[in-house]
């Protein structure tokens, strides 16, 4: 219970005639006991009427949730009573879930509802789970609030993120004259021109090379059914945060668009997930039921507080790739004792396969090492923080030597960034 300003009024009033009883020594000096006993009484029928009150919650909540992405909901008070009520709303977000929690007031009339709007951002893989609505009831006089628990429990579940409207058609839109459908694997040869480094061997043109003076590749307009391979460390170092989710959230997000992606495509997916030993893996499958399996395997994964050991997870992913296929690995590389790892099982994708590393960059390492020295401990920060930039770029170039592509942005621009990167490959025909 609170009580209301008109509540405080009242009793300073009974104070008030109180005092000025006890300085009178007329038949009024006991007056203010009349006042007192009704405002007990006002407030022991509004609690008596509070507990009575047919108030009832539902709430109005997606089907499902997309990791990350604010999503709206709706929460309607229905007052089932014959006279109106006002009251003050507060629905606590549920673990797992961000966003701003405020009070609200609603005024709901006799035998109808209201309705109370607020957004919130899923965190966490899994179910959401909503319990009791906290709200506080004006009583029939107005002297005081009454809280009251509405128990409304539901659950939502919280799935990977789906590819953006602009995104869809990315790469998949035709620009230019007309290209002609084949079946199967047929190919139809669309242009001549110069090689570039990376250019495959295979598609250099020797006659048209010998007529220009100069190496010439042929350009080919074919069905591709390629095969990309997701790897996803789900580590120790993966249940950091970076913004609002944790890393390991932010792999799980890109890894389901950017397989959305070669679905589209026609393309093979296969999934692994690991930490210190493969803890899941999907072999190579496309369309929509592979599409539809590889999320439901990433809604249920988890990040592990274990140490990460990619050259396990490589071995094992090798066996069920049998042909040349895109290993997209999404690991951290500011960590230096798996980067000997790294580098090994890069060594042992490229043989056959091309490796692409998607990795996130921190911007409160730049920030700490660009940062003016405010205080004494400022210029080791700093220091810190340099070091470990140099030492993850320093990764990266080796990486990048033993022939594995990396891909290395914030989190906001990582999805796009490697997005593009694939339709490169694609087109370049590097894959």
């Amino acid at each position: 219970m609170h009580l209301s300003l008109r509540a405080y009024l009242l009793f300073l009033l009974v104070t008030v005639l109180g005092i000025a009883g006890q300085w009178s020594d007329t038949v009024w000096r006991d007056i203010w006991r009349l006042p007192a006993a009704a405002l007990v009484l006002a407030l022991l029928l509004e609690a008596i009427l509070i507990r009575r009150a047919p108030l009832s919650v539902r709430r109005r909540l997606p089907v499902s949730l997309a990791l990350g992405r604010h999503s709206e909901a709706e929460l309607i008070i229905h007052n089932q009573g014959n006279s109106p009520q006002r009251l003050q709303l507060l629905q606590p977000l549920p673990i797992g879930a961000g966003g701003q929690v405020s009070v609200c007031q609603l005024r709901v009339g006799a035998a109808a509802s209201a309705c109370h709007k607020f957004t919130f951002q899923p965190l966490t893989l899994g179910n959401l789970s909503w319990h009791t609505v906290y709200t506080r009831v004006l009583g029939l006089f107005g002297l005081a609030w009454w809280n009251r628990r509405l128990q409304q429990p539901e659950q939502v579940p919280v799935k990977p993120d789906l590819l953006r409207r602009d995104e869809r058609n990315v790469g998949l839109r035709r620009t230019g004259g007309y290209d002609k459908q084949l079946r199967g694997g047929g190919s139809e040869l669309l242009f001549l021109r110069d090689y570039h480094p990376g250019d495959s061997l295979r598609a250099i043109d020797w006659k048209a090379t010998a007529r220009r003076g100069r190496h010439t590749v042929r350009v080919f307009n074919e069905e591709q059914h390629l095969s990309i391979a997701l790897a996803i460390d789900a580590g120790r170092t993966s249940g950091l945060q970076l913004g609002t989710l944790s890393r390991f959230h932010h792999y799980v997000n890109l890894a389901a668009r950017l397989a959305e992606t070669a679905v589209a495509h026609g393309d093979l997916v296969s999934l692994v997930v690991y930490a210190d030993a493969p803890l899941l893996t999907l072999p190579p499958a496309r369309g929509t039921p592979a599409l539809s399996a590889l999320r439901q395997a990433l809604a249920a994964s988890r990040a592990l507080a274990r140490e990460s050991n990619p050259l396990a997870a490589v071995t094992g992913l090798q066996a069920c790739l049998r042909q040349r296929s895109l290993v997209v690995l999404f690991t951290d590389l500011d960590i230096s004792d798996a980067s000997s790892q790294m580098l090994s099982a890069v060594h042992l994708l490229r043989r056959k396969h091309l490796p692409l590393l998607a990795t996130l960059q921190d911007p409160q390492l730049q920030a700490l090492a660009d940062a003016p020295a405010t205080h004494a401990q400022a210029p080791y920060d700093a220091l810190a923080a340099m070091e470990l930039e140099q030492s993850t770029r320093a990764t990266m170039l080796r990486l990048q030597h033993q022939g594995a592509c990396v891909v290395r942005d914030h989190a906001e621009r990582l999805d796009d960034a490697v997005l593009s990167f694939y339709q490169r490959l694609r087109q370049q025909r590097k894959i």
